[in-house]
């Protein structure tokens, strides 16, 4: 016959073991939904993939990505006027830009009906007001979104070029090759 000791150590460790699986699953989520909530210096842009907290929210967001696939993220504040995006077209079978605000799915630009410049690359702006050229409409009341640049089946396996953003005249994310 076994320790009571034990056996009541590893009973414990049974029943306790899910709760606080469970408390630690529910802190992260708390963490998680207060990341996006702060008003306090929010992220408006980034783009460096060794930071630890984007390594986190990649893999909560996107871990069905494949290596046959690029994606460029850039958090913005939509409250704060029109955003334009700027640049060279990704050297990829297809690619699309597209705005989301939590699961709403929105508009987007892609190579199939982008209207480029005479230089061969794009201006894409998301608003409110309609604009001329490539437009994404904004929802009116999204004051936070996510700008999502997606490039599928690269000709490079290194990260594609990617566009400037600007908003009120001011450079969120510098564009151009990683």
């Amino acid at each position: 016959m076994a320790d009571p000791t034990l056996r009541r150590t590893v009973l414990q460790g049974v029943f306790l073991g899910p709760v606080l699986l469970l408390g630690a699953v529910a802190a992260v989520g708390v963490w998680y939904r207060a990341a996006w909530d702060r008003d306090v210096q929010w992220h408006e842009a980034w783009r460096h993939e060794h930071r630890p907290f984007v390594a986190i929210e990649r893999w909560i967001r996107f871990r069905w990505i494949h290596f046959d696939c690029q994606y460029w993220i850039v958090p913005v504040r939509l409250d704060r006027g029109a955003v334009v995006l700027e640049g060279m077209p990704p050297d990829a079978l297809y690619w699309s830009i597209t705005w989301y605000a939590w699961t709403e799915v929105n508009h987007s630009v892609s190579s199939n009906n982008v209207v480029l410049e005479s230089d061969g690359s794009y201006r894409i702006v998301l608003s409110v007001d309609e604009q001329p050229g490539n437009w994404i409409p904004m929802g009116p009341d999204t004051d936070r979104a996510v700008i999502y640049l997606r490039a599928y089946e690269p000709t490079h396996m290194w990260p594609v070029s990617v566009p400037s953003v600007t908003q009120n005249d001011r450079l969120l994310v510098a564009g151009g090759n990683p």
